[in-house]
């Protein structure tokens, strides 16, 4: 693809990152500084915190009555559903039950007692009825050591929506139990790359229920969700030059925000879904400007020679973080709504980019490159302090945090292709999240972000 603005050339030729926009290669990022030293930092050790054990049962009948096959499969797969959300979590330990010791003490039910030797601090009973329209289930949470009840309830749905429904369990027992949102009716958005064109594809926030939302036969990059959930906005070469368009989950209709001379990239949300910040490079140079929902300016944030890339809003919409060659080589800074404001928070290493805010206010996600010559995934706080190294496995990129800010969502090359992975805020537990990555190239997965803790197709 051929684009045909001097300063378009002139911007590849500078900035390593929107060099990858302009030709969707991100191996021209991650080479441009191959000889700069860097400096080692130890991954992330977490002392004082232990995740709390809790064991999930199997769900009988309410009713008591025979199952048939296919019924119990759901209920089955529900209560899969339930282990794996609640171990997904940074404050759960999953406790399995021991069939041998089980069958040792000949034991027809499990109590408190039984699973305190095993481990559990919590476990969770489930009973559910369910029939060819509808299941509906109910849960009770046992604390051990005492065999009291912490917390209880009872949820239904269509029974085609049994997956949503165990989320929906999952949820409460995170907020009755443990004080904390759970995230498990939140969803991300990702690309796919097959060939030249690269689709955006919506799944749940475990990988499930993965949909192609949007395939134009066009490069289709950087996906953010509104902070509503409704819609997405994204990076396309639809028109042969980057343009930012938002796509309704609902209505499944694209409709063009920026289309301005030259670069329309990187589109952000401002936390009250009123503001778009984004980078343009109409005037020449690659600036980050403030829109308003429409596409319409509202003024131009950045004054400089140098590349400004990658903006996201504070939690509480008055700051920006973003990213800026300013200095020599990108690295993260952050200004305030107008502009004004400007201070750099890292000074480790020679190249930082992609900064993304935590919803906790409390953390700077970023990319870093270190000293192996690797590209990392880092946190640092606002104030430019507590850097840290989260992974330490293949070229790690497009970090975005899960609603809320205890877990991350990141591309890898750590399998040899880019595949979507999963951590929480301190680097434990990576897992891979999609499986659409082959070895021979020919396909991969990048660019996820995270949804609002609840689902789109909600309503």
């Amino acid at each position: 693809m051929e684009l045909k603005i001097d300063n378009l050339k002139r911007i590849a030729l500078l900035s390593p990152v929107l060099c990858a926009l302009v030709i969707s290669n991100n191996a021209v990022a991650q080479n441009w500084y191959s000889n700069v030293p860097d400096i080692e930092v130890t991954l992330d050790t977490i002392t004082g915190f232990e995740p709390t054990p809790i064991a999930v049962e199997d769900p009988t009948s309410q009713t008591g009555a025979t199952l048939f096959p296919s019924d119990q499969s759901d209920l089955l797969e529900m209560a899969r559903v339930i282990r794996n959300d609640l171990d997904f979590s940074p404050f759960c330990e999953l406790v399995l039950i021991d069939s041998a010791y089980v069958r040792h003490l000949q034991l027809k039910e499990m109590n408190s007692q039984t699973w305190r030797r095993l481990g559990a601090d919590y476990f969770v009973r489930l009973e559910a009825k369910i029939t060819k329209q509808e299941i509906s289930i109910r849960y009770e949470v046992t604390f051990t050591p005492s065999d009291r009840v912490s917390a209880k309830g009872r949820f239904a749905s269509p029974r085609k929506y049994f997956r949503a429904l165990a989320h929906t369990v999952s949820n409460d027992i995170m907020k009755k139990v443990f004080s904390e949102n759970g995230i498990f009716r939140s969803q991300v958005c990702y690309v796919v790359r097959k060939g030249d064109v690269k689709d955006l594809y919506v799944a749940d926030y475990d990988g499930a229920e993965a949909t192609r939302i949007l395939s134009n036969g066009s490069i289709n990059l950087s996906p953010v969700f509104t902070p509503d959930g409704n819609e997405v906005l994204f990076t396309s070469y639809l028109d042969g030059f980057p343009k930012i368009y938002s796509f309704d989950l609902k209505r499944g209709k694209t409709k063009l925000i920026a289309g301005y001379d030259g670069l329309n990239t990187a589109p952000a949300v401002s936390p009250d879904g009123d503001r778009i910040a984004c980078v343009l490079s109409k005037d020449g140079n690659a600036e980050i400007y403030l829109l308003d929902r429409r596409g319409r300016i509202i003024r131009r944030l950045t004054r400089t020679r140098a590349i400004e890339n990658s903006p996201t809003f504070s939690p509480d919409g008055r700051e920006i973080v973003f990213s800026s060659d300013r200095s020599g080589s990108p690295q993260i800074y952050i200004m305030d709504i107008e502009g004004l404001n400007v201070r750099r928070i890292t000074y480790q290493g020679r190249y930082n980019d992609s900064p993304i805010w935590s919803p906790r206010g409390d953390l700077i996600l970023f990319v870093g490159r270190t000293k192996s010559g690797r590209f990392d995934i880092c946190t640092i706080t606002p104030t430019g302090q507590d850097y840290t190294i989260l992974t330490n496995n293949g070229a790690n990129e497009n970090p975005h945090f899960s609603p809320d800010g205890n877990n991350i969502i990141f591309s890898s090359t750590r399998l040899g292709f880019k595949e979507i992975f999963t951590m929480d805020r301190f680097g434990r537990r990576q897992r891979r999240l999609t499986h659409t990555g082959r070895a021979d190239g020919s396909r991969d997965a990048s660019n996820p972000s995270w949804s609002p803790s609840f689902n789109w197709g909600d309503g």
